[in-house]
């Protein structure tokens, strides 16, 4: 697509960082073997974001689909500008899935589709509160993600942990030791690959929460089984959906549906996720429920945005 011009040449010098390096004396891309005398052929970029050396390996180059054939889908691609991109399982679930989505989204990018209508448009939203916490985690602590000493890129550098180095971590305690976990609604065993590997990361837990709906097979490793409300028992809101500019800007709230059944409860002031009946006091900043019902885990989500 570069070579015969059928890419945004504009979008891709304004929006992309060609994070491959060049040698200034021989031309050639960078690879690691360049840099500690090795002979690694890994390439060797810089990400902007991580502030580091980034590495990126060599993949097969042996291609299963004819030239003509990947000659027709590029004409056909580029012709049908603009494009839209959506993956999920398919490309996101597997070994590769890193530098599948990359190669994808590079692909994407040579298109100049991206933030354009009828592409994957990027609209403005309502403003909410962040509920996720991270005024609460110290630059120290983000060093300790699991799986940030392996790979500079990917779900680490934004303080989410793959199922593989959290493995690493129960059974081997690289780069340290974990002890316990709180699962809320997940079943590692079954939604994550090496099941196998994942019971026996469980089995060597010193302390499990889980809750749930119903009892799973990684529940089944738990010393605690915490009972839940489903969506119909309980309030949910959405700020912003991603259909529109007016689907963006729209703040749905849905009340429950039937009353809670059994020792799930839920909240009544939109304030997060109750499990039970109160099992500790609140701590600290923690803010107590109106209703009796125990702790409550965030503020309200819509706060800075006011009256409507």
């Amino acid at each position: 697509m570069i070579a015969e011009g059928l890419c945004d040449a504009a979008f891709l010098q304004r929006w992309t960082n060609a994070p491959i390096l060049l040698r200034e004396d021989t031309g050639r891309l960078l690879r690691w073997g360049d840099v500690n005398g090795r002979g690694s052929e890994e390439l060797v970029g810089w990400s902007g974001v991580a502030g580091a050396p980034m590495i990126a390996k060599l993949g097969d180059q042996s291609a299963d689909v004819p030239a003509d054939e990947t000659r027709r889908a590029t004409e056909m691609l580029w012709s049908a500008r603009p494009v839209g991109y959506m993956a999920w399982s398919g490309v996101e679930q597997q070994s590769g899935a890193t530098q599948i989505a990359r190669a994808l989204g590079l692909l994407y990018a040579l298109t100049g589709s991206y933030d354009r209508p009828d592409g994957n448009m990027k609209f403005p939203g309502i403003p909410a509160a962040n509920v996720e916490g991270d005024e609460f985690l110290s630059a120290e602590q983000q060093a300790k993600t699991l799986g940030r000493d392996l790979r500079l890129l990917g779900p680490a550098l934004y303080d989410h942990i793959g199922s593989a180095d959290i493995y690493r971590a129960m059974t081997e305690g690289e780069p340290y030791k974990v002890r316990g976990l709180v699962s809320f609604g997940s079943n590692l065993i079954m939604a994550h690959a090496v099941s196998e590997t994942a019971a026996h990361a469980q089995e060597g837990l010193e302390f499990h929460v889980h809750a749930d709906l119903f009892e799973n097979p990684s529940a089944r490793y738990a010393d605690v089984l915490l009972p839940v409300a489903s969506l119909l028992e309980t309030e949910g809101l959405n700020v912003g959906f991603e259909i529109s500019a007016e689907a963006a800007e729209l703040v749905q709230l849905r009340p429950p549906l039937v009353a809670p059944v059994g020792a799930g409860l839920h909240h009544n002031d939109g304030g997060g996720v109750q499990l039970r009946p109160p099992l500790v006091a609140p701590v600290g900043a923690g803010l107590h429920h109106n209703d009796g019902g125990g702790v409550q885990l965030r503020p309200p989500l819509v706060a800075p945005v006011g009256e409507a």
